[in-house]
């Protein structure tokens, strides 16, 4: 494995756990046992990537979607009910 495919890698990695993240808050709160164990793989990875000088790939699907569903709670105050997204946690 070259140093890319292993930042590469490592960036799908968080975006994955973002995107389960921001899922779970959406789905059962931020207090929610699931979400706090969500929160705390995702701030590993996190912890990871900033000691390694790694950045977010924003480009990345699954950091889209997270986005998304920030940027609509944000918008409409609560989780978006589209046509054909649904909450699906990453594995």
């Amino acid at each position: 494995m070259t140093k890319k495919q292993m930042i590469t890698a490592i960036q799908l990695q968080e975006a994955q756990a973002f995107l389960k993240l921001k899922e779970l808050e959406a789905e059962y709160g931020a207090h929610d046992p699931l979400t706090k164990t969500a929160r705390t793989t995702f701030s590993a990875v996190y912890g990871l990537m900033e000691s390694l000088g790694i950045k977010t790939d924003f480009k990345l699907p699954e950091t889209q979607r997270a986005i998304d569903l920030i940027t609509f709670k944000i918008k409409y105050g609560r989780v978006p009910e589209l046509p054909g997204y649904r909450f699906v946690p990453v594995q």
